[in-house]
């Protein structure tokens, strides 16, 4: 399994939450700086360096962006 493989297998609830973004959003983002592709991950909290998305998968902000 590649990476763009990977993301999009962990990811699968931030994916739905970006289709939804484009409906009220240009490009389904309000700022340039958080967007991946294929698409961004969807923040649902964070803790110190440690960001959670809404998919449950753990990151380190090393960019402090969100």
């Amino acid at each position: 399994m590649n990476l763009i493989e990977k993301y999009l297998s962990k990811t699968k609830k931030s994916k739905e939450l970006f289709e939804r973004a484009r409906n009220h959003f240009p490009g389904g983002i309000n700022h340039d700086a958080r967007f991946y592709k294929p698409y961004p991950i969807f923040a649902s909290k964070a803790k110190g360096s440690r960001l959670y998305d809404v998919d449950g998968n753990e990151y380190i902000d090393w960019g402090m962006q969100l």
